[in-house]
């Protein structure tokens, strides 16, 4: 009977050292949402219509910068004016808006401002719609993630994804079809598996089943060695 208990009190240590190891997912499996910035839906005009277009940030990981260009058909949508949003209005700094380098969009460019993590509206956009609004007209955005006025890459969790989404101007006589994503946008080369995926429960339940089962198939077999002596 001694030599039995031994072997049990053997095998308790043996199963409080597997399962915690097998019954606790790994902190690594918690999902991690991407950085989005951007329009987010698609509005309605007509010719000689003001519209404003808010760009806005959402799971702001931290920033006290940025470098957004923007790209879209002058002939349909006039030179914009910009004004502060919700998640930098308060947070000081310089807001600018200036034409590209190579002419085939705007730069918006905010600098010296304090740090902030608020999601939300980031700027307005501030359009005269022109004549030539005949149909669908897309407002794009690209952000170069090398930038490092772009401060925000800097603070994005390990595996989290910069996604950009652009939006439509429409005529009010058109019917909307929906927002239109582009190619979600990353530091270093494109990879969709770096968004790290939830471990299933299940998994981990059948890793605490086969530690449990290893146990007591270890304990049974000792215990009828034991019992044999």
């Amino acid at each position: 009977m001694k030599k039995l208990a031994i072997v049990l009190l053997a095998v308790m240590l043996m199963l409080t050292a597997v399962l915690p190891a097998y019954a606790s997912p790994s902190p690594d499996a918690e999902p991690v949402e991407a950085v989005i910035i951007g329009i987010g839906e698609n509005l309605t005009a007509k010719p000689g219509d003001s519209i404003s277009v808010p760009i806005s940030i959402t799971n702001n990981p931290g920033m006290d910068s940025f470098v957004i260009t923007l790209l879209y058909d002058s002939s349909v949508l006039s030179m914009p004016t910009i004004t502060p949003g919700e998640a930098i209005a308060d947070k000081g700094g310089t807001l600018t808006i200036e034409p590209s380098a190579d002419g085939s969009g705007y730069v918006i460019t905010w600098t010296g401002g304090e740090f902030t993590t608020s999601d939300g509206p980031l700027f307005y956009l501030h359009f005269d719609v022109t004549d030539n609004l005949t149909d669908s007209t897309p407002i794009n955005l690209s952000i170069d993630p090398e930038n490092p006025a772009n401060s925000f890459v800097k603070n994005l969790p390990e595996g989290t994804k910069l996604q950009l989404i652009d939006g439509s101007v429409i005529p009010v006589s058109s019917k909307p079809t929906g927002d239109q994503p582009t190619e979600p946008t990353q530091p270093g080369p494109k990879n969709d598996s770096s968004v790290s995926p939830k471990t299933d429960s299940f998994e981990w339940m059948a890793f605490v089943f086969a530690g449990a089962a290893l146990c007591l198939a270890v304990s049974l077999i000792v215990g009828r060695k034991a019992l044999q002596k």
